[in-house]
C-alpha cells in the first residue's frame, strides 16, 4: 500500500496562516483541480478533524479525532472517525486491500505519520506567496530525506507541483 502526503504551501513554507483556514482562500485553481484529480484516483483519504470540511471524492474518509466517533449516518457516507494509532489504521486498510491512500492532514496528523515513517511520497504544491508566519507542514522537528521524482509548473504565476519519494532509513 502506498501512502501519499498531499499539501499546498506558500513559498516560505506556510500551509495555513491561522487555525481552521480554508486553503481555497489562497491556492490556485490549478492546485485545486490537481487535488480533486488525486482524490478521485485514490482508494481512501486520511485526514484530521480540523482539516476535514467535506468529502471531495466518493472514497472512504478516515478522520482522526480525539473525541468524535462515527454515527450510523457517517458510516453510511463512508466517514469513519478514528482514534487508533496511524500504524494500526494503515494495517487495517492494507488488510482491506486498499492500495492508494492520500494523507490530507494538517501539521499534527502529518507529524504523526512522518514520525513513524509511514509516508511513501510527498506531493507538494508550492504557491508563489509569502506569508511570514503560520503553520508549517509538520508541527515538530522531523528530519526526512526526500528524492525529487517530478517537477511541474502549473500556471503562469509560477505555482509549482513537486513530487518527492520519501527516503526511509535502512533497517
Amino acid at each position: 500500500m502506498k501512502v501519499t502526503l498531499v499539501m499546498v504551501s506558500s513559498s516560505d513554507g506556510v500551509v495555513s496562516r491561522q487555525a481552521q483556514e480554508s486553503v481555497k482562500m489562497w491556492t490556485s485553481k490549478e492546485d485545486q483541480v490537481h487535488l480533486f484529480e488525486l482524490a478521485h484516483a485514490c482508494d481512501a483519504i486520511i485526514t484530521g478533524r480540523k482539516s476535514f470540511t467535506k468529502k471531495m471524492a466518493p472514497v472512504p474518509y478516515f478522520i482522526f479525532s480525539r473525541t468524535q466517533t462515527s454515527t450510523p449516518e457517517d458510516v453510511a457516507h463512508d466517514l469513519f472517525y478514528v482514534q487508533t494509532a496511524p500504524k494500526s489504521l494503515l494495517f487495517q486498510l492494507e488488510k482491506a486491500h486498499f492500495t492508494q491512500v492520500l494523507l490530507l492532514g494538517g501539521p499534527e496528523i502529518n507529524s504523526l505519520f512522518l514520525k513513524e515513517q509511514l509516508v511513501d511520497e510527498l506531493i507538494l504544491t508550492l504557491e508563489p506567496k509569502l506569508f511570514g508566519k503560520g503553520k508549517h507542514l509538520v508541527e515538530e522537528a522531523i528530519e526526512q530525506n526526500l528524492r525529487l521524482l517530478d517537477l511541474k509548473q502549473l500556471n503562469a504565476q509560477g505555482t509549482l507541483l513537486l513530487k518527492y519519494k520519501i527516503e526511509k532509513p535502512i533497517g
